[in-house]
């Protein structure tokens, strides 16, 4: 399958200044996804794909029938199949200064603002955060499995997304769908935070339609304990920007890079692991935050998990007290909000945003 040259000339108007090598790059390697999809009924008919993936490809076909008959924007999309040549499709690089809790932000054309930079190669990406830290800044990379063009181009399931269980690709199919029916412009935190929990709640639903009743009851135990790391990750926050106000005005933090500030930073670090380990970890059973979320901690991993993981009791007492818990209402209430501002007046109205 190609990809038609009024697609890349689409592209190529949206780069502009300083950008253009960056947004070019990205271009030229969404092109060559695009050009190696296949239909998914060809990829399960094929000897070249092994069966576990065959598998992994017929629940995600169930999953976006399920998708799109229950109000999400998933017709055109997940119909392909891409086989990449990387684990994951792209990679992320987030950066926050290191006396604040801020993630720093970066602007393109028609899609806005947004707190983390992609790249489809590691290595840029990796260039990128030796870019950073230079500016002495902090930083967070991480592989990205699937990711949403919103609705410029029809999405394939990537192998990268079959990492994971079948169930997780179901989830993930569920996110990205959501992201192609409601998209607020420069608040990447809500659009993220909504889709991973419309994304949870259509699994849930998707399960008991299907009749796994085990998944079922795995996935909401790991829910329950999502909603806990969020909690815990809310007070982290606030632990965090305490700290930062706090140490503001004295002159060794004002000079960050002295061995006093540092110092007092790696405690500010080590006082959220001891917590994790004393008030969270006990409480998990499916999940485990050890290593994505403890390792090399600082402010950008903070910033990071922010932008997933956040408001989700206001959303549970919204999706509960509004729409009677159903999540099909929800998403059709959020869908027929057309424009930003409209947007913008429910979200602050239902206290997902400050007012």
């Amino acid at each position: 399958m190609t990809v038609s040259t009024l697609t890349v000339l689409a592209l190529s108007l949206f780069l502009t200044g300083c950008q253009l090598p960056y947004l070019m790059s990205g271009a030229v390697e969404q092109v060559k996804i695009l050009s190696s999809r296949q239909k998914i009924e060809k990829a399960i008919e094929s000897v070249a794909v092994d069966e576990k993936t065959k598998v992994k490809l017929s629940y995600a076909l169930k999953a976006k029938d399920y998708a799109a008959k229950n109000g999400l924007n998933c017709k055109k999309n997940f119909g392909t199949y891409v086989q990449l040549d990387r684990p994951f499709v792209s990679y992320l690089v987030i950066a926050s200064p290191k006396n604040e809790v801020k993630a720093k932000t970066w602007s393109f054309p028609i899609v806005g603002s947004f707190p983390y930079k992609g790249f489809f190669s590691e290595k840029k990406a990796k260039r990128e955060v030796r870019k950073l830290k230079k500016k002495d800044l902090d930083t967070y990379m991480r592989g990205v499995t699937a990711y949403s063009s919103l609705g410029w181009f029809k999405e394939p399931i990537l192998s990268s997304m079959l990492k994971h269980s079948k169930e997780s690709l179901a989830d993930t199919i569920f996110h990205e769908c959501f992201h192609g029916s409601f998209f607020v412009k420069d608040n990447v935190e809500k659009n993220e935070q909504l889709a991973v929990f419309v994304g949870h709640h259509y699994l849930l639903r998707f399960l008991e339609e299907i009749g796994d009743e085990k998944k079922y009851r795995e996935d909401a135990m790991s829910w329950e304990e999502q909603k806990l790391f969020t909690s815990f990750l809310e007070k982290t926050l606030t632990q965090a920007q305490d700290f930062y106000t706090k140490n503001k005005d004295q002159q060794d933090y004002q000079d960050y890079q002295e061995e006093v500030a540092e110092q007092k930073r790696e405690k500010l670090f080590k006082s959220i692991a001891d917590s994790y380990r004393s008030d969270l970890k006990p409480k998990l059973k499916a999940n485990n935050y050890d290593s994505v979320f403890l390792k090399d901690l600082n402010n950008a991993k903070i910033v990071a998990f922010k932008t997933y993981f956040h408001k989700f009791e206001v959303l549970e007492n919204l999706l509960a007290t509004e729409f009677n818990g159903d999540i099909f209402a929800m998403v059709n209430t959020l869908s027929n909000l057309k424009n930003k501002k409209k947007q913008l007046e429910y979200l602050r109205a239902n206290g997902l945003l400050e007012k």
